[in-house]
């Protein structure tokens, strides 16, 4: 019996590996229920078959809720820490995609204490070399259950905390540090007290280092990630100062990062790292504005990306801050760069947007009588009054 268990779970694996008719049959005929039975099997081949079974199939949404539903997370939460490499690994992967959009999974694996091992995926052992392949599932699973804020904490407060993340960011293998750096962009997302953390453990350099690779014009996803962290962090009073004196390369290397690149959100977080981080540190605000360079680079990305609010609206937050001193708003007339501002608020459909822009022409305005003149010039006047109309108005 044992033998036709196992031939059958691992051909049932086989099957379900991007076969979403066979995932949806699975679920259909009751076969959820007896792979979680198998989970406890006394016997690794058994468990490791069943959980990847189970990662096959959790690229179906139904499948995922059902997942759920037939109590499989908690036996797979409990194979993290099987003796078993195998175990381990398969089910390190059937809760990555288990987990994936998909916040009720995210709660019930927090819930189930699975942050801790997984934590203990990520670290090297004491000989030999590491499991590259339980860390990337590992540090993916993470990324997801990070999303939801309880758990953002969690992992946070961890022993090892985000030291493990850190780790592999700084460890320079790009299939590590793509999950890395979600994760961390999630966690800093998630809890206000991630940023703090974050700098304690020596997480600045290792992510000014992946901003390196926008040079490059290489691994779009780790330099949003990375660029997406320090957006976050730069939004908490007094981390743009840390960044600037411990790290003071992150700003050209987010500079090298706002580029006409296909993976938009490269662009949007690099911005708006350098909004938040302009919005308090006047060594930042100085190099901005040391030449005409700097605006020219972001209104550059404004033709093609019109259609992207979080590029505009963080192309305008950045101008607004640069524009609360006078320097700021010379430049702003010296680059012609009201018109575009206008330009951004007439197309825009979206509210933070909106506000950004209005936000950065109240400031290039303030007793400035060069910006007033260009905003009359470009039709500001008409921009403006179409927002006092707007939804949010009331």
């Amino acid at each position: 019996a044992r033998d036709a268990q196992a031939a059958s779970v691992a051909t049932l694996a086989y099957l379900t590996l991007n076969e979403d008719d066979a995932r949806i049959l699975i679920r259909l005929q009751g076969g959820m229920s007896k792979l979680q039975a198998l989970l406890y099997a006394n016997d690794p081949l058994l468990q490791s078959h069943a959980a990847e079974v189970f990662a096959h199939c959790a690229p179906n949404k139904d499948s995922r809720i059902a997942m759920r539903l037939a109590d499989c997370l908690s036996p797979l939460v409990g194979l993290l820490s099987s003796p078993h490499a195998a175990a381990r690994v398969a089910a390190a992967g059937a809760l990555m995609q288990g987990t994936q959009a998909t916040r009720t999974n995210q709660v019930k694996c927090r819930e189930l204490g699975a942050i801790a091992p997984l934590l203990r995926l990520l670290e090297p052992p004491e000989e030999g070399p590491p499991d590259r392949e339980a860390q990337r599932r590992g540090v993916w699973t993470l990324s997801n259950i990070a999303c939801e804020p309880t758990a953002a904490k969690q992992l946070r407060q961890s022993p090892s905390g985000f030291g493990p993340l850190i780790m592999l960011i700084a460890g320079g293998d790009p299939v590590l540090q793509r999950p890395a750096a979600a994760c961390l962009f999630n966690a800093t997302a998630n809890d206000l007290g991630a940023a703090t953390a974050i700098e304690g453990t020596g997480g600045l350099p290792a992510l000014s280092g992946a901003l390196t690779y926008a040079a490059t014009d290489e691994h779009h996803e780790i330099v949003a990630s990375s660029a997406g962290v320090l957006l976050n962090c730069a939004a908490q009073k007094g981390m743009s100062n840390t960044i600037m004196a411990s790290q003071p390369e992150v700003l050209p290397r987010l500079l090298g990062a706002v580029k006409l690149v296909e993976f938009v959100p490269q662009v949007s977080n690099a911005i708006g790292a350098l909004m938040n981080i302009a919005a308090e540190s006047e060594e930042a605000v100085s190099i901005m504005l040391d030449g005409p360079q700097k605006y020219e680079l972001l209104y550059s990305v404004l033709p093609s990306m019109r259609d992207e609010a979080a590029v505009c609206c963080h192309v305008a937050g950045c101008i607004a801050n640069l524009c609360m001193i006078e320097p700021g708003r010379d430049m702003l007339v010296a680059t012609a760069g009201v018109k575009n501002i206008v330009e951004t608020l007439e197309s825009s459909e979206d509210d933070a947007q909106s506000c950004a822009c209005c936000v950065a022409l109240l400031n290039a305005c303030h007793q400035h009588v060069a910006c007033r003149e260009q905003t009359l010039d470009c039709g500001g006047i008409g921009a403006l009054v179409m927002c006092l109309a707007s939804e949010n108005a009331d």
